[in-house]
């Protein structure tokens, strides 16, 4: 009789961790996110979905089905706001109540049998004052155990972020292995190109700027328009094309304390250039990427950066893919060049 209970017992407990499996399995791309925000800002949690230059994209359904038939919500949560982000493999917590509920079944078990054998080979009387006692043992033994092995496979992976670009760049690989719709290829150089960026920026003329992210630096769409610094002053030597779609400075605006960039955002160091250059693998191949998605007017175009080359002269960055790409160089600071602004690196 108790070998026909212990096989029944067996059976059940085989099938539904057989079906819990299963289910792992099916959802083996899919790890639940928790965002710990940093203090001030909303936490979130979800389905891990994308990895963005900028931010963590998080979608709001369990259900492999809700993906193929496009019926999900994405929301994004800025890096910048993210102090650490923990994923676990979806349905892992049920784990744990597995393990421990495979613990109690086995334990059971072995209790019985041992309880049996300590009975028949006791003294009634000792087995009284400790036998029962010790044929619980393997219950609490088996059951703690399958507690144990459950919370292991459900662990969280904690990788921290806090606000820093460098830090999510450091853990952007890691962080693609969880992600749903990982783009981990995106981190490499090939196949590397613009990602648009939802948010917009504003300047002080109510110019709207979209956003372009790459390798970590977020770019304006489009050469700055404004005629106006920061806080509101004219900038005098300012000109556009007979058309007014290219707005050119000197570099003495460039170099201002008024601030040619809205809030937030900067004219990018030659460094800063040369970063965007090598992230689309080099000078030779980033001009025709450049003319693709850093919306250029035509093949040729030249604009200022913030570094100065003497008393005299600052680095420019030349584009021009009908003859030999890329190129930098120093021009006087009173001719008037296109400007691109960058969003400052918030840490």
């Amino acid at each position: 009789m108790k070998t026909l209970i212990a096989c029944t017992i067996f059976i059940l407990l085989f099938n539904v961790t057989s079906r819990a499996q299963t289910d792992s399995i099916v959802l083996n791309k899919f790890y639940h996110t928790w965002i710990i925000p940093e203090r001030g800002h909303k936490g979130k949690s979800g389905i891990l979905y994308e990895i963005k230059d900028s931010a963590v994209m998080v979608s709001n359904s369990p259900w492999e089905e809700d993906y193929h038939k496009n019926n999900i919500d994405v929301t994004k949560m800025d890096i910048r706001n993210i102090k650490e982000i923990r994923v676990r493999r979806q349905g892992q917590g049920f784990s744990v109540l597995v393990g421990g509920l495979s613990g109690m079944v086995v334990g059971t078990l072995i209790s019985a049998y041992y309880i049996d054998y300590l009975k028949k080979s006791m003294h009634t009387l000792e087995f009284a004052f400790g036998g029962a006692l010790l044929g619980i043992i393997p219950f609490i033994v088996s059951t703690g155990t399958g507690f144990g092995v459950g919370a292991a496979f459900s662990q969280k992976i904690k990788i921290p972020i806090r606000g820093s670009q460098d830090n999510f760049d450091k853990n952007k690989i890691r962080l693609n292995e969880y992600a749903l719709k990982g783009n981990a290829m995106s981190v490499l150089f090939n196949g590397k190109s613009f990602s648009k960026f939802r948010d917009t920026v504003v300047d002080f003329d109510g110019h709207v700027y979209n956003t372009l992210v790459l390798g970590g630096q977020i770019w304006m769409a489009e050469n700055l328009k404004t005629k106006h610094y920061r806080d509101g002053s004219i900038i005098s030597d300012v000109t556009s094309d007979y058309y007014g779609n290219n707005t050119r400075y000197s570099w003495l605006a460039v170099n201002s304390e008024r601030n040619l960039c809205p809030l937030g955002w900067h004219v990018p160091t030659l460094t800063e250039w040369t970063s965007l250059f090598n992230s689309l693998g080099g000078e030779e191949s980033a001009g025709r990427r450049l003319e693709e998605g850093f919306s250029t007017t035509g093949a040729i175009g030249q604009w200022w950066s913030s570094t100065a080359m003497d008393s005299t002269r600052a680095q420019t960055f030349y584009l021009n893919n009908a003859s030999f790409g890329v190129m930098f160089s120093g021009v006087s600071k009173s001719s008037g060049l296109s400007v691109r602004c960058m969003r400052d690196n918030q840490r």
